[in-house]
């Protein structure tokens, strides 16, 4: 024996030397730890589906959030055509004034004013949609209550259609598309 080994104690060294050996029949049987395969495969089946509804949703989601910029911009040449209409009973001097500056908005590429109908057309872009909508606001004279029959002084309302796109791509109040016209 080295004597450097146990630091010199004469005691360890005179110890005798037991093995001690454990048979497999003495060890407690741990429980199974982890999952099985079908547990995995059941649980990537359900995150599937899962995945395959809740991705479409969103992108349809984020798309019509992106169009409410353009039913939200809609809003000040709607208050301006209503001004001329009260002013002038008709819309043809906001039409000519109005003009919807260039990359103002990120996801609308345009507002106009039919001079005729007084109708506001809001076409979009960039919206993630395949065919980017075009929302029209048209209006309805509603005449003021007690005032003289036939006056184009009243009550402006307006109604909400679309022209181009997807029905889901669009506020619920703009869903309903608009009838087309044939020459």
């Amino acid at each position: 024996m080295n004597p450097g080994h146990n630091g010199g104690n004469p005691d360890l060294e005179t110890m005798p030397r037991q093995r001690v050996f454990l048979r497999a029949a003495q060890c407690p049987a741990l429980p199974a730890a982890g999952f099985t395969l079908i547990e995995i495969l059941i649980a990537i089946a359900i995150l599937g589906i899962l995945l395959g509804i809740a991705v479409p949703s969103y992108h349809d989601y984020v798309i019509r959030t992106r169009v409410s910029e353009g039913v939200q911009m809609a809003t000040a040449p709607q208050l301006l055509a209503a001004d001329d209409f009260l002013r002038n009973g008709n819309f043809a001097t906001v039409a000519a004034s109005y003009n919807f500056p260039d990359n103002s908005a990120d996801y609308v590429a345009d507002i106009a004013i039919d001079p005729a109908s007084g109708a506001i057309s809001v076409t979009t872009r960039n919206t993630g949609a395949a065919v980017d909508p075009i929302i029209v606001f048209t209006p309805a004279n509603t005449p003021m209550p007690g005032g003289p029959p036939g006056s184009t002084t009243g009550l402006l309302t307006w109604t909400c259609a679309l022209a181009a796109g997807e029905a889901r791509h669009v506020p619920r109040s703009c869903a309903t598309a608009l009838p087309l016209v044939t020459p």
